[in-house]
């Protein structure tokens, strides 16, 4: 008797194998094989195109930073600033943290209500 996957167990799945992603194409790209990194990341990008993956904030954040690595799997690019944004998003993803330097639309994505509220009031005695 075949079960279905809870869509929950699917999506944190997800999120933790494109974090490895990120990881193995930031290892690629320290050897220089750069288009071997942007193929790992175009290829895992194609999982979260499913129907019950696209209303997923934290897999659309997950899938819009994967597109930002790679366009930065690039000679010069990767150097400069490639790496870092690499290093601190697979930290950002893998231990749901929030994330400061991320556009304020998702710095909160995985904070949970107490850490919402405190952020909110601090920012208004700003």
């Amino acid at each position: 008797m075949i079960k279905k996957v809870n869509p929950e167990v699917m999506k944190n799945y997800l999120r933790v194998q494109g974090v490895e992603v990120i990881e193995n194409a930031r290892m690629l790209s320290d050897q220089g094989k750069y288009n071997e990194g942007k193929k790992l990341l175009n290829d895992n990008l194609k999982e979260f195109e499913a129907e019950e993956f696209k209303s997923d904030p934290k897999l659309q954040v997950l899938a819009n930073d994967m597109r930002k690595i790679e366009k930065m799997c690039e000679p010069g690019q990767y150097e400069i600033k490639g790496k870092r944004f690499m290093m601190g998003q697979e930290r950002f993803h893998c231990e749901q943290r929030c994330n400061n330097v991320s556009p304020q639309e998702y710095e909160d994505l995985y904070c949970n209500n107490q850490e919402r509220f405190m952020k909110a009031n601090l920012r208004s005695k700003k």
